[in-house]
């Protein structure tokens, strides 16, 4: 179904801004999947720091001690 609105209804909007958002829409869509990617990667990243606050270091005076217990 195709509507036509006059000027004088607030649902009229010109052509020029309806093509407009069209051509914008396509970024909101990188945007979006560049937002999980990033997303994905704060995870891996959570990940690989509380595996690095678990794991063994020698500390200052040569003993073992868990990196978390240094910090």
């Amino acid at each position: 179904m195709h509507l036509h609105y006059s000027k004088a209804d607030p649902r009229w909007i010109p052509t020029s801004i309806k093509i407009k958002w069209r051509s914008v829409m396509p970024a909101f869509d990188d945007i979006y999947q560049q937002i999980e990617i990033i997303q994905d990667q704060i995870e891996l990243l959570q990940c690989q720091i509380k595996e690095l606050r678990q794991s063994p270091v020698l500390d200052s005076e040569g003993e073992v001690r868990i990196f978390d217990d240094l910090t």
